[in-house]
């Protein structure tokens, strides 16, 4: 079955994570494990479209990234993880062609600690990538 437009955003994202650490996990539903952080976790929450011609949708794909670390120094951590990801991102905000701009609408100040006794800390970035498919065709 061919991948949907969305569907090979939302890989290029995984694979651009991963150059940035290897514990890279999409639509995560339980907690992550100590012995894998610093680790990043993202989902694609939203999709939607408006029309821009008769043949053509703007699509505006939400690609929310979370980071986690653990240790005496998990915030400074954190905030070098968030950094490296939005330099990642930043490299190619056109996706190979799949897409016509990446836009960052949190530039990463939700850091905090999540398990003060455990010393893990984290940190969310969120982007919306903006593609255009035919109308009624999420493939091309």
């Amino acid at each position: 079955m061919p991948k949907t437009k969305r569907q090979k955003i939302v890989d290029a994202a995984g694979a651009r994570l991963k150059t940035v650490t290897g514990n890279v996990f999409h639509r995560k539903e339980n907690a992550y494990e100590q012995g894998k952080l610093p680790c990043i976790g993202y989902e694609d929450t939203n999709d939607s479209a408006e029309d821009l011609s008769a043949q053509l949708y703007l699509r505006t794909l939400t690609i929310e990234i979370s980071v986690f670390a653990k240790g005496t120094s998990a915030v400074e951590d954190v905030r070098q993880l968030m950094a490296q990801i939005e330099k990642t991102i930043g490299t190619d905000l056109n996706w190979s062609g799949l897409a016509e701009d990446t836009i960052q609408q949190d530039v990463g100040e939700d850091i905090s600690m999540v398990h003060k006794d455990k010393k893990i800390a984290g940190g969310k970035l969120v982007f919306e990538i903006q593609y255009t498919t035919d109308r009624f065709n999420p493939y091309e």
